[in-house]
């Protein structure tokens, strides 16, 4: 008597096989969406918390508008360079007016910077307050 499996038997498993391949590779694009997503968000933040924290060590007096151009990783590119991931955005608002203290003061900033993937589809904004120091 000869023992092995029938052709209708190896037909089911490749079935089986195949109908849970498929199943998995649809989540693929899905999987890497996420991961991109997680990613952009990650390094966004790092880069906001960086300019945030120039800023913050730069003099009250010398705070102005300026963009910053990022690499993949978060390290700083020219705005030309070719490998430019991120380009974030440091916007200051003077006189600013904290909720509840009234009338805007001169010796206080409103900090916001917004970083931008190059595709455009990832956006993280931060904001922070600044205040002049006492000489």
């Amino acid at each position: 008597m000869i023992r092995g499996f029938s052709l209708v038997e190896i037909s089911l498993a490749l079935g089986v096989v195949s109908f849970a391949l498929v199943g998995i590779l649809g989540l693929l694009p899905v999987a890497l969406s996420t991961f991109r997503r997680a990613i952009d968000s990650t390094v966004s933040a790092q880069i906001a918390d960086r300019i945030a924290n120039e800023a913050a060590q730069t003099g009250f007096d010398q705070l102005a508008d300026r963009a910053y151009y990022f690499d993949d990783q978060g390290g700083s590119v020219q705005a030309a360079a070719a490998g430019r991931v991120y380009t974030a955005n440091l916007t200051v608002i003077r006189p600013s007016v904290l909720p509840g203290v009234g009338n805007g003061t001169t010796d206080l900033a409103t900090l916001t910077v917004r970083v931008r993937s190059l595709g455009g589809d990832s956006v993280w904004t931060s904001s922070t307050h600044v205040a002049r120091t006492a000489r």
